[in-house]
């Protein structure tokens, strides 16, 4: 029987905040590793900088970079440092919601400061609970564990939206040679990126 099934989000997230105090016992400086770095970066350096310009801070990552962006962006809102500053942008992060009152912050922290895609049938966005705006994109891979490639959901996203697509014929990548790369000639991150450099 699915532990969700039986118990509320509520219940869930104190449940984890719970249990979570082994895990500071066990591993007390895990958090120095994890999310603190990122958050006290973007806290003493990034905020200060852009402070009057009216730009957005767009966190970005994928797999559990992904959710250490969600986990900062929504501290931020929640610590009164991000509202309509930052934004988390996750690509298939295991969810957070579940797991809100052991980083410091609530759903309403996660709703409204972070958004995410997720490639169904990836495994990895079924881990916790996923919160926020969320955007899914089909995945037709054999094998499950494609479906978290990074390269192929980007590649999902141009055919479905960008300069490929029907219905976007307008929008161009700032890059269109990287994204051909990519997508066209199925090569890797760091190959395109040599390629693109070697251009210029």
């Amino acid at each position: 029987v699915p532990i969700q099934n039986l118990f509320d989000d509520s219940f869930l997230r104190d449940l984890v905040y719970v249990s979570s105090a082994f895990q500071g016992i066990i591993f007390p400086e895990i958090r120095a590793r994890y999310d603190e770095p990122l958050y006290q970066f973007i806290v003493s350096q990034v905020l200060p900088r852009n402070a009057g310009t009216g730009n957005l801070i767009l966190i970005t990552g994928h797999s559990l970079g992904a959710g250490v962006t969600q986990i900062v962006s929504s501290r931020l809102h929640a610590d009164g440092y991000a509202r309509d500053k930052v934004l988390g942008f996750g690509l298939s992060p295991p969810g957070t919601l579940w797991s809100s009152r052991k980083f410091g912050y609530d759903f309403i922290d996660l709703d409204v400061n972070t958004l995410t895609v997720i490639p169904r049938r990836d495994p990895v966005p079924m881990v916790d609970k996923q919160g926020g705006m969320i955007q899914y994109l089909e995945c037709d891979a054999y094998k499950r564990w494609n479906c978290h490639s990074s390269i192929r959901s980007m590649c999902t996203l141009y055919h479905g939206c960008g300069s490929a697509s029907p219905l976007h014929s307008s929008y161009q990548p700032k890059s269109t040679e990287f994204v051909e790369c990519l997508c066209m000639d199925a090569m890797t991150w760091n190959n395109c990126t040599a390629q693109i450099l070697n251009q210029t």
